[in-house]
Parts: C-alpha cells; sequence; structure tokens
C-alpha cells in the first residue's frame, strides 16, 4: 500500500467508526458497570487524537530519535450532554487535524514515522509478541509508511 493509501485509509476512519458506533447504540445493549458505550468510546479516541497522536507527530517531526512515555488518556471533556452524533463530529474533526499533521510530514519525518503502532511509549515498534496480543496491531507483512 502506498503511503497516500495508508493516509487515507487513516483519514477515513471516523465514517467508518460513525457507522459501527450508530449501529451499535441502535441495539440498545446495556453498558456493564464501568464499562464504555460507543459514546465514551468515541470520546476517549477525541482524547487519544488530541492528547497522544498529535503531540507524538509533533515529536516526529521535530526530533531525530523521539522517545515519550506511556500515557492513558481517559474520556474527553465538555460532551457530558453531547449527542453520539456532535461527539462523532467531533471526532472527525480531531482525526482530520491528525491527518493535517501527518500530511505535513517531511520524508525524514516518514521515515521516523515508519507506521501508527510506533508511536507506543517507548517510540519504537513493540515486540512482535505484544503487537500480536494488542488489538491495534499491524497485520503481519504490514510495510511502513515510509515506503511507497
Amino acid at each position: 500500500m502506498s503511503r497516500d493509501e495508508l493516509v487515507e485509509t487513516f483519514a477515513g476512519f471516523p465514517v467508518r467508526l460513525a457507522a459501527v458506533a450508530t449501529a451499535r447504540a441502535a441495539e440498545s445493549r446495556l453498558v456493564p458497570d464501568g464499562g464504555w458505550g460507543p459514546s465514551e468510546t468515541v470520546r476517549h479516541l477525541i482524547a487519544v487524537e488530541d492528547g497522544v497522536w498529535r503531540s507524538r507527530l509533533a515529536r516526529v517531526a521535530a526530533e531525530d530519535d523521539p522517545h515519550w512515555t506511556r500515557t492513558e488518556p481517559g474520556l474527553a471533556p465538555g460532551f457530558d450532554e453531547a449527542s453520539l452524533q456532535e461527539i462523532l463530529a467531533a471526532f472527525a474533526a480531531s482525526r482530520a487535524a491528525t491527518v493535517a499533521t501527518i500530511r505535513a510530514l517531511d520524508d525524514a519525518g516518514w521515515a521516523r514515522f515508519r507506521h501508527p503502532c510506533d508511536l507506543w511509549p517507548t517510540g519504537r515498534r513493540r515486540p512482535a509478541r505484544d503487537r500480536q496480543r494488542s488489538r491495534l496491531g499491524p497485520p503481519r507483512g504490514r510495510r511502513s509508511l515510509g515506503q511507497g
């Protein structure tokens, strides 16, 4: 997959997320105590975009060997009374800002970025055994974003 195709796939996630979250909300399933329903999940994704992805991408753009500490944001604030559609729209806007940051990377930044899973705590790829356990790990044979 080319760099442009990967970015477009990443950019298109809000549409896919909206379809799944809306369908899940329509099922009217009870959320277990302490669990997250569609709105909470999307609020968390907004917090990840704003507090993790873009800050790490800024370091990728500026530093030769960026590193960071682990962070796991909770829910993005300010959406307690918002509808799922409003939260999804906020996520789409946040992801668009992240995509703009990715598109602004020069070739050196792309070489450092390699793949979204590289933005884990150490700034280095996680060991294969950890990637296989994670639902976010890249599939086998995935090329880096800097290739193609």
